[in-house]
C-alpha cells in the first residue's frame, strides 16, 4: 500500500513542531533522571532524613500523579485541542519545579514532584498526538522517535548539572538548583506554542477543514492543489465518514477502546508497550543506577555521577541511530532486536555483577560497566524512539487522545512497580535480579513477535486499515472535498482512495 503523501519539503512549520516534542523529552527526561543523581546527594538525604520506603515515594510520587492527570488527558486535548493540553501541562510543569525546588520539608516537595508527574503525563499525551496527526507520515517515526531518544539529552542535562552542584556537599542548593531548573524546557514549549498551529486532524474533526487543508500544506511545504494534500483530505474525510458510520466519531469513554474487534487488539498492543519501556532493566539505571553502580563496585558518588553522564551521552547516540532507522527497519523488526538485545546484555551484567561485584578486580569492575553500556545500548535503539511513536500511530484519531492516556497511565503504573520492587530486589537477592528481570524481557520478546504489526510506510488512515480491514471503500473527488462532503460510492475491499 502506498503513502499518500511522499511528497514534501522540510519546512520551519515542521521544525518548530518537532522541537515541541524534542523540549518535552528533555524536560521528562530531566525529572525521571534528576532523582536517580539526587539519590547519591547527601544533602538531599539528610535534608528530608530520608528512608529507603521515603526515597522510592519521592520517586513514585511523579509517577501517581502522572497516572491521575494522564486519565483525564485524553478528554481535554479531544474537547479543546492539543494544543492547550501541551500548553496545561507546561504550566503544571513550572509550578511543580518550583515547589520542588523551595521545599521547606518534605510534604511541599512530594506535592511539587505530584505536579511534575501530572505535567509531563499531560503533557506525554497531548505532544505525541500532536506530532503524530501534523507532521508528514514519511518524517513522523523520526519525529516522534525524537520524544524518547532526546531523553538522553534531559539524563545528560540532570547527571551534568547535579556534578556541578554536588560540590556543594552541606548546602541544599546542591539539589535545589536542579529542581528549579526542570522549568526550563516547560518555558521554551511555552515559547513555541504562541507561533505553531493546531493538529489538521483535529481541526478537520471540529468541522474546520479550510484551517485543516491550509495546515496540511504548510506544514509540507506544498500548495493547496498539489496532489499529496488532496489525497490526505481524502483520506481523512474518509476516516471521518467511517467512524461517524460507526459511532466511533466521538469516543465515548475508555470502553470505547474495547468496543470492536479492532479497538480491543489496538489497546491490548497499545498496552503491550508499557512494560517493554518500562519493566525491561532501563528503570534500575533511571532511578537506581547509584545501587547499580555499588553492586559492581564503584562507591564514589562523584564517579558513579560521571560515568552516568558518559551513559546518557551513549543513550542519545544510540537512540538517535534508532529513530533514523524505524522507517527503514520497520517498528516490530526494530523491538524484537532491541528487547532481543536487552534481554542478552542484561544476563551479562547479571552474571559479571555476580563475579566482580562488590571486589576490587579493576578488570571485573570494568567489564560490568561494560555490559551496563551495552544493555543502555540495546534498550535505547529501539524501546526509546518506540515508546512514543508506536503508541500514538497505531490509534485511529477518535480513540487516539483516550488510548495515549490510557497507555500513558499503564507506563507509568509499570514505573511505580519498578520503583518500589527494585531497591527491595536488590536487598533480598542482590545480582539475581538481573537474572529475573532478563528472563522476563524474553517473553516481552515472544510478545512482540507474535502481536506487534508494522506500520513503517503508512499515513494514520492507511494504520487503521490494519485493525479495521475490510473497511468501507470512499472514492472522494474534489467537489466533494470542496463542499466538505463525503459522498459513498462503492464499498468492499480495503484500498486507497485515489484522485
Amino acid at each position: 500500500m502506498a503513502t499518500s503523501d511522499q511528497s514534501y519539503h522540510f519546512t520551519r512549520w515542521t521544525g518548530l513542531i518537532i522541537s515541541v516534542c524534542v523540549a518535552d523529552s528533555v524536560s521528562f527526561a530531566y525529572d525521571n533522571s534528576l532523582m536517580g543523581s539526587l539519590g547519591v546527594m547527601p544533602a538531599y538525604h539528610k535534608y528530608f532524613e530520608l528512608t529507603t520506603a521515603l526515597t522510592s515515594v519521592n520517586i513514585a510520587m511523579a509517577l501517581i500523579g502522572g497516572i491521575v492527570i494522564a486519565l483525564v488527558a485524553g478528554p481535554i486535548i479531544d474537547w479543546k485541542g492539543r494544543r492547550l493540553g501541551i500548553l496545561l501541562a507546561c504550566l503544571t510543569q513550572i509550578l511543580g519545579a518550583i515547589l520542588q525546588g523551595c521545599a521547606q520539608n518534605l510534604p511541599t516537595f512530594i506535592i511539587g514532584r505530584f505536579l511534575i508527574g501530572g505535567g509531563t503525563g499531560l503533557a506525554q499525551v497531548a505532544c505525541t498526538s500532536y506530532v503524530a496527526e501534523t507532521v508528514p507520515s514519511k518524517i513522523r517515526a523520526l519525529a516522534l522517535g525524537l520524544f524518547l531518544s532526546c531523553w538522553a539529552i534531559g539524563s545528560l542535562l540532570a547527571a551534568g548539572i547535579c556534578y556541578g552542584t554536588a560540590a556543594m556537599v552541606d548546602s541544599t542548593w546542591s539539589w535545589r538548583i536542579p529542581s528549579l531548573l526542570q522549568a526550563v524546557p516547560a518555558i521554551i514549549v511555552i515559547l513555541n506554542l504562541l507561533v505553531i498551529p493546531e493538529s489538521p486532524r483535529w481541526l478537520a474533526r471540529h468541522e474546520r477543514l479550510d484551517e485543516a487543508v491550509h495546515i496540511i500544506a504548510k506544514v509540507h511545504g506544498l500548495d493547496l492543489n498539489n496532489s499529496s494534500v488532496k489525497d490526505q483530505q481524502r483520506e481523512i474525510l474518509e476516516n471521518i465518514q467511517y467512524d461517524k458510520e460507526n459511532r466511533t466519531y466521538k469516543a465515548k469513554g475508555y470502553l470505547e477502546l474495547f468496543r470492536t474487534r479492532g479497538n480491543l487488539k489496538r489497546t491490548l498492543v497499545l498496552l503491550s508497550v508499557a512494560p517493554c519501556t518500562m519493566l525491561s532493566g532501563s528503570n534500575i539505571i533511571t532511578f537506581y543506577f547509584g545501587t547499580m553502580f555499588n553492586k559492581a563496585g564503584i562507591h564514589d558518588s562523584r564517579t558513579q555521577l560521571e560515568i552516568k553522564s558518559i551513559l546518557s551521552l551513549w543513550q542519545l547516540v544510540v537512540a538517535l541511530a534508532g529513530s533514523l532507522s524505524a522507517e527503514r527497519v520497520g517498528r516490530r523488526k526494530l523491538a524484537l532486536a532491541s528487547m532481543s538485545l536487552a534481554a542478552i546484555f542484561l544476563f551479562l551484567v547479571g552474571g559479571l555483577t555476580s563475579r566482580y561485584g562488590e571486589g576490587t578486580n579493576k578488570s571485573g569492575i570494568y567489564a560490568t560497566i561494560a555490559g551496563i553500556f551495552l544493555f543502555q545500548g540495546g534498550y535505547s535503539l529501539g524501546m526509546t524512539p518506540l515508546g512514543a511513536l508506536y503508541p500514538a500511530e497505531i490509534m485511529s484519531f477518535s480513540l487516539r487522545g483516550y488510548g495515549v492516556s490510557l497507555y500513558a497511565a499503564f507506563s507509568r503504573s509499570c514505573g511505580i512497580l519498578a520503583s518500589f520492587a527494585l531497591p527491595y530486589g536488590f536487598d533480598a537477592i542482590g545480582w539475581q535480579m538481573y537474572i529475573v528481570n532478563a528472563c522476563f524481557d524474553v517473553l516481552l520478546v515472544i510478545m512482540i513477535a507474535v502481536y506487534w504489526v508494522e506500520t513503517k510506510g503508512r499515513t494514520l488512515e492507511e494504520i487503521d486499515f490494519l485493525f479495521d480491514s475490510p473497511r468501507p471503500l470512499r472514492i472522494v473527488d474534489a467537489e466533494s472535498i470542496q463542499n466538505k462532503k463525503v459522498n459513498a460510492i462503492v464499498s468492499g475491499e480495503v484500498v486507497l482512495p485515489m484522485s
